[in-house]
């Protein structure tokens, strides 16, 4: 078994130096030729051709005018946002869930030749919040600080929301497969979320939103994302009590 591990190395040296030069003088003009001018140039030419179409690629996917389709969905929570005062109620509490279809258009292509380097998106979104406990209020004795769980509403409760100005901001790079992103925008919704929340009075409510995550890309135009946005309802002042509802919201999306 020895003997016979040991004629297949001899085997396979014989070969390889076979292959090569056998002399000092074959040997040197072989290295000559591997670095000469000529050779050099090849090289270099081979990879700028190499990363020109990197960089094609790159610019093709994140080009002006392209498009996305797709769906974010999530879980969110209403907070205690701004606090209220010692003895007030304190804000309602809304556990839901939040489904909304997109659409994203680069507006200009990819822009910033540094960290912002990127590309800007206008991102129109529709779709629905829905509830998934009842609404809740604790309120607190303002003597004895005692404090009482109230329930405002029973779920579900449904809020249906277009958000149409919007943009979102995706900080690329022709090397990297994922992207941190940043989203602001506005819009409007109808429901009756107001119905068990005392910071809302409207059916009728404007949507802003604010927020960022990481978006992962795979192959053919298509991506996933996790992300988290501050989310606030209101109406403007059109009917009082106007105090808005804000919450936590984390998100997941996938664009195609």
């Amino acid at each position: 078994m020895k003997a016979g591990i040991i004629a297949a190395a001899l085997a396979l040296s014989v070969m390889l130096l076979s292959a090569g030069p056998v002399d000092a003088s074959d040997r040197k003009k072989w290295r000559s030729k591997r670095h000469s001018p000529e050779q050099v140039a090849q090289n270099k030419s081979a990879k700028a051709k190499t990363k020109s179409r990197g960089m094609g690629a790159f610019e093709t996917r994140f080009g002006q005018g392209t498009t996305q389709w797709g769906v974010t969905g999530g879980f969110g929570y209403t907070i205690d946002l701004p606090k209220t005062n010692f003895g007030a109620p304190d804000r309602t509490n809304i556990d839901f869930l939040y489904l909304f279809p997109h659409f994203k258009y680069n507006l200009f292509g990819v822009i910033g030749d540094s960290f912002y380097r990127g590309a800007l998106y206008w991102v129109a979104e529709a779709g629905l919040l829905f509830s998934v406990s009842d609404s809740t209020r604790i309120i607190r004795n303002p003597f004895t600080g005692a404090a009482t769980m109230t329930t405002t509403d029973t779920a579900p409760a449904v809020q249906f929301g277009f958000v149409p100005v919007q943009v979102e901001y995706k900080f690329l790079g022709p090397t990297r497969r994922w992207a941190p992103t940043v989203i602001i925008g506005a819009g409007f919704s109808y429901g009756d979320f107001d119905d068990g929340a005392i910071e809302i009075s409207t059916d009728f409510e404007f949507v802003l939103n604010i927020g960022g995550g990481i978006e992962y890309f795979l192959e053919d135009n298509k991506s996933v994302s996790v992300g988290y946005r501050l989310y606030h309802l209101s109406n403007s002042g059109i009917e009082k009590p106007n105090i808005g509802l804000n919450a936590h919201l984390f998100t997941v999306g996938y664009s195609f």
